[in-house]
């Protein structure tokens, strides 16, 4: 972290995040955003149903790559 980027109020706050498609995941990104530590869990199989959305780059969802950024993500 450098000096100029703020830790965020959130900070030390750990989210566990089983949301999916789109609302969920965007919300717990703000969060994210915000400093708090997000453990991304997505059920067995095929993930969250977000990654099926296009477009894609090299096989990954663009919207995927864009709203779960920051996070710990387990598949269970």
């Amino acid at each position: 972290m450098t000096n100029n980027e703020s830790k965020g109020p959130f900070e030390g706050l750990l989210v566990i995040d089983m949301t999916h498609v789109l609302n969920g995941p965007f919300g717990t990104q703000l969060l994210c955003n915000m400093g708090a530590r997000v453990i991304k869990v997505e059920p067995p199989g095929h993930g969250d149903d977000t990654r099926t959305f296009g477009p894609y780059v090299d096989g990954h969802s663009i919207t995927v790559l864009l709203i779960m950024v920051k996070r710990v993500w387990f598949l269970i």
